[in-house]
């Protein structure tokens, strides 16, 4: 057999029929439909097509014989298949192409919002530090100059001012962190792990890591951004000294190790643990699982180590269980990473 198909091809209306039905000729030179003359110079003497199907017929594929031929049921089955391989193969481009696009739109979207929104974070950000500073300095002076001549009620009250707007301040500064992150290109060096980790517990304050005890195993070195590198290792351990704050015996661990193409870094803790019910919201901003009077912060802190990450080409987890400690895993790369020396 020998087989062409064809959308466009004027025999198809010379055969009378609308690519609905089959069409048998089986002597194309005994068959007034067909140009006789435009088939003398080739080998064709019969053929047989079959219409191309999608949502509605879009073309057709035929074969030709250089003799005088009725195609069987099977030959005709065969070419049926052919052409609905043909119409399903179409489809599926269409479909796929449909659905590129709507990715390329989602993703412009996606990116106009993200940067609408960094632009919006930034901006309400900048604008509140202003009248802050305001409320900050002028509690200062009041509390400087007048603070005896206030009563107690008063003097609770400039004492909560104060503590409220250090506290706003903090997450403002927090918040421009985050909204900044996006926008920094990645200065990518060589990075030595295990003396980056050892500088931060080095450098955190001596009343919050005296009563824990923190065990470093071998760490992989990584090829990273080192100041973002040190902020995920600062929000993390920080993070493990906090919630374990209120055991007996403090216990932080951290390590690393090789899966795949990944170095994973882990820090654990025996602390204050989470529910895994709401493990998703840990990673995002301004998500807390704790009282603020249990554990103080903004809840900024790991959606930043998770964006840090994701710049990174690595993924973030974590898992725990309430008052039995948590672990948390950070990703990147094994491409991204050096040979431990």
């Amino acid at each position: 057999m020998e087989g062409k198909p064809f959308s466009d091809e004027p025999v198809h209306q010379r055969l009378g029929y609308a690519q609905q039905d089959r069409a048998v000729i089986e002597d194309i030179y005994k068959d007034d439909r067909i140009p006789h003359d435009a088939y003398r110079p080739t080998f064709v003497k019969s053929l047989a097509m079959v219409p191309i199907r999608t949502l509605a017929p879009i073309g057709a594929i035929g074969n030709y014989w250089a003799t005088p031929h009725l195609p069987t049921q099977e030959e005709m089955s065969l070419l049926q298949s052919l052409a609905d391989i043909t119409a399903v193969t179409i489809e599926n481009v269409n479909v796929y192409a449909e659905l590129e696009q709507r990715v390329a739109d989602r993703t412009a979207q996606l990116e106009a919002a993200n940067k609408e929104l960094e632009a919006f974070s930034y901006s309400v950000s900048h604008d509140l530090r202003a009248p802050l500073r305001s409320i900050l300095g002028y509690s200062d002076i009041l509390k400087e100059d007048n603070y005896d001549q206030l009563n107690e009620s008063g003097k609770q009250i400039l004492n909560t001012v104060q503590q409220n707007a250090r506290k706003m301040n903090t997450l403002i500064e927090d918040l421009l962190q985050f909204s900044k992150l996006g926008k920094k290109p990645l200065a990518k060096t060589q990075v030595n792990s295990q003396k980056l980790v050892q500088h931060i517990i080095e450098e955190m304050d001596p009343v919050l890591t005296a009563k824990a005890r923190i065990s470093v195993s071998e760490m992989y070195p990584v090829e990273a951004d080192i100041s973002l590198l040190k902020q995920v290792w600062i929000n993390l351990i920080g993070n493990a000294i906090k919630y374990s704050s209120k055991k007996e015996h403090p216990v932080i661990e951290i390590g690393s190790y090789k899966s795949g193409n990944e170095i994973t870094f882990v820090v654990k803790d025996n602390g204050a643990g989470f529910d895994t019910r709401y493990a998703d919201k840990l990673f995002g901003a301004f998500q807390r699982l704790h009282k603020y009077a249990e554990f103080p912060g903004t809840g900024v802190g790991l959606a930043l180590v998770q964006r840090i990450i994701n710049r990174h080409g690595g993924k973030v987890w974590a898992e725990g269980k309430v008052d039995q400690g948590a672990a948390f895993y950070f990703t990147l790369p094994v491409q991204a990473t050096l040979h431990s020396s």
